[in-house]
């Protein structure tokens, strides 16, 4: 595949015969309007699954079919354990605000009288980890190295969203911050310009054997006070729960 194409959320249309090449991150997509068909294939360079990636998928579309496809952005179906770029210690009655630069999926629309989801492709594999114990944890995704205390204008692009956490210890205790839990099916998605962002999560700790308090604020964060909803969050909720937040450094495995 060739990225002949610039990158754009949104909609493309594709005439007859019609192909679009496009880039997104790490992920190359191509896609054709051919024979009646929609053929999409994906896949990045440097992944061993390349060839199994880039065979076509293919959609007979309506009849009505419009000849438009809408690309929008949207979050990893698990909740996502991330890990800052360096950890540190948040000693009693602190604060401290990171950013989190999450890899979205692209999801495929076919538009018109019959809309249709045709595929959601993930612009970056992530891995499989399991967070919490063996009797109660879940199934989440690992990203690596990619939680910062600092935003600048480079680090912004348009595979990835950013989610601001506000983070406070209530706790006796002080608190070496090296995993965190995203919830990512309560976050929405906004856009400001060409830069994503998702609501802000405020997490309160209150101590090793207490679940954190974590509320979604529901609107844009405070550094993009303009921007526009692009998603809603995948599941409703009250904006406030409790959930393991932090990784227990009492484990006999460090940060699990």
């Amino acid at each position: 595949m060739k990225d002949d194409t610039p990158f754009d959320w949104g909609i493309h249309s594709l005439p007859e015969e019609g192909r679009l090449a496009l880039a997104l991150g790490p992920l190359e997509l191509e896609i054709r309007r051919t024979a009646g068909e929609i053929r999409i294939a994906h896949h990045r360079p440097g992944d061993p699954r390349r060839e199994r990636d880039s065979k076509w998928i293919r959609w007979v579309p309506a009849a009505d079919w419009s000849g438009e496809l809408a690309l929008t952005p949207a979050f990893p179906n698990r909740p996502v354990v991330v890990r800052p770029d360096n950890e540190f210690w948040l000693t009693q009655g602190s604060q401290a605000r990171i950013y989190v630069r999450m890899p979205l999926e692209v999801e495929i629309e076919a538009l018109g009288p019959h809309r249709a989801t045709l595929l959601r492709i993930p612009t970056r594999v992530l891995s499989d980890t399991w967070w919490g114990s063996t009797e109660e944890g879940i199934l989440h995704y690992f990203l690596d190295t990619n939680a910062r205390r600092i935003m600048t204008d480079a680090e912004f692009l348009e595979h990835l969203a950013v989610c601001p956490l506000q983070l406070d210890n209530t706790s006796a205790d002080d608190l070496l911050v090296t995993r965190i839990a995203i919830h990512t099916e309560y976050l929405s998605l906004y856009r400001d310009g060409t830069r994503l962002w998702s609501d802000e999560t405020r997490v309160r700790y209150r101590g090793h054997d207490e679940e954190s308090a974590v509320t979604v604020s529901g609107t844009a964060p405070s550094e993009a006070r303009d921007a526009e909803l692009v998603r809603p969050p995948r599941e409703k909720m009250s904006r406030s729960f409790s959930a393991r937040t932090f990784a227990r450094l009492r484990s006999s495995f460090l940060g699990w």
